[in-house]
C-alpha cells in the first residue's frame, strides 16, 4: 500500500484496521476523560449519536490519536438545577457537534459501558450536513413499542467491546443497549453480524430501552457472520450510499446499501487500497455519479442514500478487524464499478 494512499485512508475512517486499536475504551484514556469531565472547564467531546426517539445520547472522547477514543452515554443530571436545560439541549443534539460539558460518572449504573451525568452542557460547533436541501434524518423506531411484547429479535451488531461486556446492536433504525451476562456469546462478533437475540426488558432505565441477553447458550445465534465474506469474491448490487465529509471523513466516500432482510441491511465501502490513482478514480466515478441526480437523495442516520442510483461493484471482500465501521468491495478495474438511474 502506498504511503499516500495510507495517509488518506487513515483520515478517511475506512483504514484497514479501524476501529481496531487496543487503546478503545483504555484505562488511561479514560482515566484522563474523567479528570477532564470533573475539572472547572470541563472536558470537550464529539457526539457520536443523538436518537431523540429513544433518548439515546453517545459521545466519543478522542484528545489525540484517531484511533484512541473512549465511547461514553450522556444522561442529564437529575439531581441538578440544570436538568430540564441540559434535557432540553440534548434534543437539539446532532451527531459530529462539539460539545463542553460537566459532570461525573453515574456510579449507580453497573455497566462497563460508562455512563456520564452532566450538570452543564455548552455547544462549541454545530456540524452542518452538506446537503441542506435534503431534509434532515428522524428516528422511526420506537424501541419500547417494538421489544416490550416480544421475547425474541433478529438484530445487527452495531458494536461488541471490551470482550462483549459492551455490547450494542441495531434494530429498525435505533441502536439498543444490551446488558451481557455470558460474554461468550457476544466476545466474537463481528460489527455487521445478523444474530437473533433471546432477551428481557431491563425494568431500569426506561428511557434509553436496555436489554438483558439471555445467558443461556441459545440466547444469541448467528445467523449470518459477515468475516466469511473477507477475501471472497463480491458481486453486489444495491443503491448509491455517499459518507458525507464531516470532521472524521475528510472527503466524501461512497458506498452501497445492500439489504440483508429482516428490515436490516449493511453498507459495503467501495475502495481500493493497492492503487492510489484506481481509488481516486473509484471515488470520482461515484461522485459524478451522484452528481448526476442530487435531488433524488434523502438522509440516512450519518450517511444520504440515492434510492433512484443504483450501484453494482465486482470485487473481493474485506472485513478484518471485528470493529471495522463497513465491510468494504476491494475493486480491481474501474469497470467492475457501474451505475444505473431511475427518475
Amino acid at each position: 500500500m502506498s504511503s499516500l494512499l495510507s495517509f488518506l485512508l487513515f483520515f478517511t475512517n475506512i483504514s484497514l484496521n479501524i476501529s481496531s486499536a487496543e487503546s478503545i475504551n483504555s484505562p488511561e484514556l479514560y482515566q484522563m476523560f474523567v479528570d477532564e469531565l470533573t475539572s472547572p472547564q470541563g472536558v470537550s467531546v464529539e457526539v457520536h449519536g443523538a436518537d431523540h426517539t429513544n433518548g439515546l445520547y453517545v459521545v466519543s472522547f478522542r484528545p489525540q490519536n484517531f484511533f484512541d477514543y473512549v465511547i461514553l452515554s450522556l444522561q442529564a443530571d437529575y439531581t441538578s438545577p440544570q436538568f430540564l436545560d441540559i434535557k432540553k439541549q440534548l434534543s437539539a443534539l446532532k451527531r459530529h457537534d462539539y460539545i463542553q460539558i460537566k459532570g461525573s460518572v453515574n456510579a449507580t449504573v453497573p455497566s462497563p459501558q460508562s455512563h456520564i451525568l452532566m450538570n452543564d452542557l455548552v455547544v462549541t460547533n454545530t456540524f452542518s450536513p452538506p446537503m441542506t436541501n435534503v431534509a434532515a434524518y428522524t428516528h422511526y423506531t420506537k424501541l419500547i413499542k417494538e421489544v416490550s411484547s416480544k421475547t425474541e429479535l433478529i438484530v445487527k451488531v452495531h458494536a461488541s467491546l471490551m470482550d462483549g461486556t459492551i455490547f450494542v446492536v441495531e434494530y429498525g433504525d435505533a441502536n439498543i443497549p444490551i446488558v451481557v451476562k455470558n460474554n461468550s456469546l457476544t466476545k466474537n462478533l463481528y460489527r455487521g453480524d445478523k444474530v437473533k437475540i433471546k432477551y428481557t426488558v431491563q425494568d431500569f432505565p426506561t428511557s434509553p430501552v436496555h436489554l438483558a441477553l439471555d445467558a443461556g447458550p441459545t440466547g444469541l445465534e448467528i445467523i449470518d457472520s459477515l468475516v466469511t465474506q473477507h477475501e471472497q469474491a463480491q458481486d453486489r448490487c444495491g443503491e448509491l450510499v455517499m459518507f458525507p465529509k464531516s470532521p472524521q471523513v475528510k472527503f466524501n466516500v461512497f458506498a452501497l446499501k445492500a439489504d440483508i432482510g429482516d428490515h436490516l441491511f449493511r453498507t459495503y465501502t467501495l475502495v481500493n487500497f493497492d492503487d492510489v490513482e484506481l481509488f481516486f478514480q473509484l471515488r470520482d466515478k461515484a461522485q459524478a455519479a451522484w452528481d448526476k441526480q442530487p435531488e433524488t437523495a434523502i438522509a440516512g442516520r450519518n450517511y444520504y442514500i440515492n434510492p433512484k442510483i443504483l450501484v453494482c461493484a465486482k470485487g473481493m471482500g474485506n472485513m478484518i478487524a471485528p470493529t471495522q465501521a463497513n465491510p468494504q468491495i476491494i475493486i480491481k478495474t474501474l469497470d467492475d464499478l457501474t451505475f444505473q438511474f431511475t427518475p
